[in-house]
């Protein structure tokens, strides 16, 4: 990792809170690696080279006055990754944002239960008596309406 000036004149990686990946440098030239250059009186430089590859064109990147947010997906989204980084040692500036943590494994849970409840409900209805007939709706109160407009 490279190390730039930082603030009162020490060198270091500024301290980033991750919520996917956060970076500068656009999706396009994704690759398993990616940096976070900012400027704003003071320049810090962070750069994480990815365990394994990374899909650039299913990976988005937000800018804020105060912060990059960056959506970056796995190039095979099925193999869990021991750890974020190649090294098996943690950057210090590098930590979870559990407010957007999402268990990979527990969102096909969420889904088949939600598969599950919808295919129930279909049961319900398909089981009940059939649908009340509808002979008894006027068919000319809408062209009444119609006409009165």
């Amino acid at each position: 990792m490279a190390r730039m000036p930082g603030p009162c004149g020490t060198t270091g990686p500024s301290m980033c809170s991750w919520s996917f990946v956060l970076r500068t440098a656009p999706m396009s030239t994704c690759s398993s690696k990616t940096t976070a250059l900012c400027s704003d009186g003071v320049e810090f430089y962070n750069e994480i080279e990815f365990y394994a590859k990374v899909n650039c064109k299913d990976s988005q990147d937000k800018r804020s006055g105060r912060s990059i947010t960056c959506f970056v997906r796995k190039w095979k989204e099925k193999v869990a990754w021991p750890r974020l980084t190649k090294e098996d040692i943690k950057p210090a500036w590098l930590s979870v944002d559990f407010d957007n943590w999402r268990d990979w494994e527990g969102d096909e849970e969420v889904e088949l239960a939600q598969v599950e409840h919808y295919a129930e409900l279909l049961k319900k209805v398909s089981t009940k008596s059939p649908p009340p007939a509808m002979d008894d709706l006027d068919d000319d109160s809408d062209s009444a309406d119609a006409r009165s407009n």
